[in-house]
């Protein structure tokens, strides 16, 4: 070694950017844009800047791209992404529930699919260390779905029976996943491509097509959770044993049929005449988006149950891919098709 030789000074890292998917117009996957080498956002008081280290891709953000998803009101461009999982890396002075380093999870409804996210300090939920963030933040929209809508909506009991339509999807799973922390029985429908991994799973398996008749001649369900709206949720009632409650929470027929916003709320009023209709059996809609804002607190303490179960293994979310940018456009594709297995996660870089 020639020991004249200067020294090379190392080279310094790259400074972070932002990098997200935006969506220039409500449609078709074209319109999707890539933005990359960004400024990172500034963080407004109260609020907190949040590296992504996983957020979902998944039916509701189709929802969302076509213009159909009633809570979603603002013109694009947009970003969207309905839940992340990610490390605190910014505070604004006025914060002090949470700090730098603070691995976090939340549910966003937009903004998600991003290197970056600025979100409100309140109401966040600490993630554990040990838990994978894909696999965590699978949790915040479909499991707490399915988790909520049991606890606190059906309030269901142990040993009742529990029908949820499509237990290949990512709610129908959730359902499944949590039938033996919650101690009751499930009962499922599925194409036969799924039915023999739904009953290695603990699910008792109806056709896809002739579901309603079919629980309803096995004595039907204390609890239908139906996010089909076949018949503008009348399937849901035939399934529903006298006494019992159907939740709905989608309405995916409707847009399989290529319906939108109205064909929707078409679907609500079919649930809302059944509902008011003396007929034995109770409706009601869950709204994640609205049992948060009403029970912000219970919101945390849920969500932070379910985190603890994956901590400790006692639940297992099922991630089937994780996701680049450039691979987001096909997902929705692939999410329209159906039939997928898991979870589609971005992790961006």
């Amino acid at each position: 070694m020639n020991a004249s030789a200067p020294l090379r000074k190392p080279t310094p890292a790259p400074a972070p950017t932002q990098a997200y998917l935006e969506l220039t117009a409500y449609g078709d996957v074209d319109a999707f844009v890539m933005k990359d080498g960004l400024p990172l956002p500034t963080t407004p008081p109260g609020h907190v800047r949040i590296r992504v280290e996983a957020s979902s891709v998944q039916f509701t953000d189709t929802m969302i791209r076509r213009g159909a998803y009633p809570e979603v009101r603002q013109d694009p461009p947009l970003v969207l992404g309905y839940d992340l999982v990610g490390v605190v890396d910014a505070v604004a002075d006025d914060v002090n529930s949470v700090k730098v380093g603070d691995r976090v999870a939340d549910l966003t409804v937009l903004g998600a699919n991003a290197r970056y996210a600025i979100r409100p300090a309140e109401g966040l939920t600490m993630v554990p260390d040990d838990v994978d963030a894909a696999e965590a933040t699978t949790l915040v929209l479909s499991w707490m779905t399915a988790y909520q809508l049991l606890k606190h909506t059906a309030e269901v009991q142990q040993g009742q029976i529990v029908f949820v339509t499509g237990g290949n999807g990512a709610v129908g799973q959730a359902v499944i996943g949590l039938a033996p922390r919650m101690g009751f029985e499930v009962w499922t429908s599925s194409s036969p491509a799924h039915e023999e991994r739904l009953r290695a799973q603990g699910a008792r398996v109806f056709s896809r097509e002739g579901w309603a008749r079919e629980v309803a001649n096995a004595g039907g369900a204390d609890v239908v959770v139906d996010g089909v709206a076949v018949r503008h949720y009348g399937d849901a009632f035939v399934a529903c044993k006298r006494g019992g409650q159907v939740v709905a929470i989608g309405a995916s027929d409707v847009l399989a049929r290529g319906g939108g916003l109205l064909s929707m709320l078409g679907s609500l009023w079919g649930l809302l005449w059944r509902w008011v209709w003396p007929n034995g059996r109770r409706g009601s809609f869950y709204s994640i988006t609205g049992m948060r804002k009403k029970h912000p607190q219970r919101w945390v303490a849920d969500l932070s149950t379910l985190l603890g179960w994956l901590s400790s293994s006692k639940i297992a979310p099922e991630v089937a891919e994780r996701l680049t940018f450039a691979e987001v456009a096909e997902a929705h594709r692939r999410l329209e098709a159906g039939g997928l297995r898991g979870k589609l996660v971005l992790v961006p870089v």
